[in-house]
């Protein structure tokens, strides 16, 4: 998939007269064309096993029981999410909380 540049030209449509009923639509080239300096959000990266921990991986990261880590999570103390029955950590947010502490 090509990466696509922060930046991008539009080039607007232009109407041609023709001796035709119809009239016919070009595109203007892009230097007849202004540019679109507004800069766009950084793409997001998706996240992959690597980022995503389990309540057990945590545990051996902070050297605490797997029960502390579900209490932790329970009272908002350490960011988590919700899957169902299951609770995902993000290793970042895991990493910055023992960075904090």
């Amino acid at each position: 998939m090509p990466q696509r540049t922060p930046y991008t030209a539009v080039a607007p449509l232009t109407k041609i007269p023709t001796t035709a009923k119809k009239t016919q639509v070009r595109r203007v080239e892009a230097d007849d064309a202004q540019l679109d300096l507004t800069p766009r959000p950084p793409a997001r990266r998706r996240l992959t096993r690597e980022d995503v921990m389990t309540a057990a991986e945590v545990a051996v990261v902070l050297a605490l029981p797997k029960s502390t880590v579900y209490e932790l999570a329970r009272r908002g103390e350490l960011p988590c999410a919700r899957l169902g029955r299951t609770v995902r950590f993000l290793r970042d947010d895991v990493e910055a909380r023992l960075r904090g502490s």
